[in-house]
This record gives C-alpha cells, structure tokens and sequence, in this order.
C-alpha cells in the first residue's frame, strides 16, 4: 500500500533539483567587492547628509535623528563595507598564492658584492 521510505526520498530528491534549476553561484570574493563598493561610499554620504541636517538647527531634539539616521546608521554601513572590502583583499591574496621572493646562492652573491 505505501512506498519504501527510499523510493519516496529518491523521488524527493529528483523533485526538489528539478526545483533548484540552474542557479550559478556567485563567487564570495565578488560578493564581498560589490558589498565594499556599495556600502562604504553609501554609509559615508549618509554621515554627510547626518552632519549636514544637524548642522542647520541649533535644537538639540532636532539634532538626535540625523544623529541617529546618518551618524550611527552610516558608520555601521562604512564599517560594514570596509570590512567586506579587506575580505576580498584576503580572497583575493590567497588565491594568488604564497609571494614567491628571489634568493641570492652563494656563487651569485660574490658577483653582486663586486
């Protein structure tokens, strides 16, 4: 009357990558550059727009929500990107591989000094 539990698991599973169709997955390294080039300039010009609201009253009750929209909120979002921005840079140092330095053997070192 019912199905073995494999033979409904495998037909799950056909089901649900028929679902999945062909996504391509975004690699992390260009994820974390777009990240750090979208959010720090954003939350820096959120800190400008803060400063620039505050600045034109002198109430200090008027002041807390630039403070509060432009201050905290662009500070954390040019953190955020900065922070995604040194990811891609480590990204990016590891798939270069180890620095490869030139060395001086002993026979060459005599030439150089003269």
């Amino acid at each position: 009357m019912t199905e073995p539990v494999s033979a409904r698991h495998l037909e799950l599973i056909k089901a649900a990558e028929s679902l999945r169709g062909s996504r391509k997955k975004l690699p992390a390294d260009k994820v974390l550059l777009l990240a750090g080039c979208v959010l720090t300039p954003l939350g820096l010009s959120l800190i400008l727009v803060g400063w620039y609201g505050a600045a034109r009253t002198s109430k200090q009750y008027e002041q807390i929500d630039y403070l509060i929209s432009g201050g905290i909120l662009g500070g954390t979002l040019a953190i955020i990107g900065a922070v995604a921005y040194v990811g891609h840079w480590v990204i990016a140092a590891l798939h270069a591989g180890p620095a490869v330095s030139p060395t001086i053997s002993g026979s060459d070192r005599s030439e150089a000094v003269g």
